[in-house]
């Protein structure tokens, strides 16, 4: 019964841990909600930075815990055209808009991450 009663307890203790890792991660990150390819999606992470003598870049990413999609199924370029044509509030003081945004779509086993060139908001995937 002892065995039990601490496997019970061991498990609550746990899943109590991890929950409140992701209410810590949330508040830590914030959420900044998106609609992409018809589905809400939160925004996990967002870093600009800018530069005078190079191109604005911003890198977002998402997590498999704040949206509907997987990795493997995430709509890159549609959360490229999003972030090109609103923004998170940029950190940086000046940076108006990205020239490169790097979307990432992140899972617990892993992540994907695509890069895009940004011309009057229209994303054209690096590399193609």
């Amino acid at each position: 019964m002892k065995k039990i009663l601490l496997l019970i307890g061991t498990l609550v203790v746990i899943g109590l841990g991890w929950f409140g890792y992701w209410i810590y991660d949330i508040v830590q990150n914030g959420v900044r909600q998106y609609t992409i390819a018809g589905e809400t999606v939160g925004l996990a992470g967002y870093e600009a930075k800018a530069s005078t003598g190079a191109p604005n870049t911003a890198v977002a990413t998402f997590t498999e815990r704040l949206m509907p999609f997987t990795r493997d199924t995430f709509p890159f370029e549609d959360a490229c055209s999003v972030l090109a044509q609103d923004p998170p509030s940029l950190p940086v003081i000046g940076i108006i808009s990205a020239d490169i945004i790097t979307v990432v779509a992140s899972g617990d086993d892993g992540s994907v991450a695509k890069t895009y060139d940004v011309t009057n908001g229209t994303c054209t995937e690096r590399g193609t």
